[in-house]
């Protein structure tokens, strides 16, 4: 349930908060564009958004790192499913939730920490979502 609460956090996380909030805000300052060049321009703010938010950002790589270390874990955990119950050992359901404490505990407070900062806002959601 743990890893399911994770992957619908991600998810809820990029659908509102990446997509539809930047794609508001995008609709938003084209309204106001007089010229080519202040489309291109809000264009290129759009394009840095998304990129950050989805954080392909270098100062969000171990967070990044972290995220799709679990989107990994939960490929794995389905990969063995499908083969069958009695090919998933519990000394590997065992390594696979050590993983996920591991990581869950390390992006619930990395995130917690920055947005406290003021750092990165548009994580709030996703850190409130981690750290229920």
């Amino acid at each position: 349930m743990k890893l399911m609460h994770f992957v619908n956090s991600l998810h809820t996380y990029v659908m509102t908060r990446i997509l539809h909030s930047s794609e508001l805000e995008f609709d938003e300052e084209l309204q106001e564009a007089d010229d080519l060049e202040r489309i291109m321009a809000i264009h290129n703010t759009y394009a840095r958004r998304i990129y950050e938010r989805c954080l392909l950002h270098e100062k969000m790589s171990v967070v990044k790192e972290a995220v799709t270390r679990l989107l990994n874990l939960a490929l794995v955990l389905h990969s063995r499913w499908m083969d069958g119950l009695e090919k998933l050992s519990r000394s590997s359901l065992a390594d696979m939730e050590v993983e996920f404490e591991r990581c869950h505990v390390f992006l619930s407070s990395f995130l917690s920490s920055v947005v406290r900062r003021g750092s990165f806002v548009h994580l709030e959601s996703f850190a409130a979502s981690l750290a229920s």
